[in-house]
Parts: structure tokens; C-alpha cells; sequence
């Protein structure tokens, strides 16, 4: 049995896309990188944990042995992309969190959630 990998990719809801649009293109590049990072892995096993190579028992692969270098560069450029991503996402969720609060403020109210009736 195969271990699944885990889905780090994150979809915005429709209010929050609403609230912040860019959203929405982030997360879809966000799900491009974690898709790029999956093909060049599965490309280039030898950047596995463990440096297997599946496909190729006498260990000879001279094609791809030179992209070896710039795959692995692309690996770690697009994982430093996703964490910029995700630390913009939190900014954003923060930043729009404050100006709801100092909205509510603002109109008199304490609690956000309180329903006008």
C-alpha cells in the first residue's frame, strides 16, 4: 500500500476572495508549485530522501543527470515561493482581521458577532 502525500495547497472561500482577491491567484499558484515540486521529484528520484532510483537499475541516467542541478534549484526556489505565499496569506487574514475589529469598534460594537435585533 502507498502512503499518500498530504495537500499543503489552501483554496479561499468566496468571501474571502471577495475581501482580498489576490487571493485567488495565489492559491492557484501555490497548488502550480506543489504540482511542479511533485513532477521534478518523480523526475529526478535521486533528489528523494532516500536517493533511490526507481527506474533506472544500472544507475546510468546521463540526460538527466544533467539537469540534476537545475531541477534540484527549482525544487527549493518553489518551496521558498510557497512559504512567501503562505506568510502573505497570513498577512492578509491579519490586516483584515484588525480593520474588521477596528470597524466594529468604531460602530459601537464590542462583540462582532452580535446580531442588530
Amino acid at each position: 500500500m502507498r502512503r499518500r502525500e498530504p495537500t499543503t495547497t489552501w483554496l479561499p472561500s468566496t468571501e474571502q476572495v471577495m475581501t482580498a482577491p489576490e487571493r485567488a491567484i495565489l492559491a492557484a499558484l501555490e497548488g502550480s508549485l506543489e504540482l511542479t515540486i511533485r513532477v521534478l521529484k518523480a523526475e529526478h528520484v535521486e533528489l528523494l530522501p532516500d536517493g533511490r532510483l526507481a527506474r533506472d537499475p544500472d544507475g546510468e541516467q546521463p540526460f538527466t543527470a544533467a539537469l540534476l542541478p537545475v531541477a534540484e534549484a527549482m525544487i527549493v526556489s518553489a518551496e521558498h515561493l510557497q512559504r512567501l505565499i503562505r506568510e502573505y496569506r497570513y498577512l492578509v487574514d491579519g490586516l483584515l482581521a484588525d480593520a474588521k475589529r477596528k470597524t466594529c469598534a468604531a460602530a459601537g460594537d464590542e462583540d462582532e458577532t452580535d446580531i442588530p435585533f
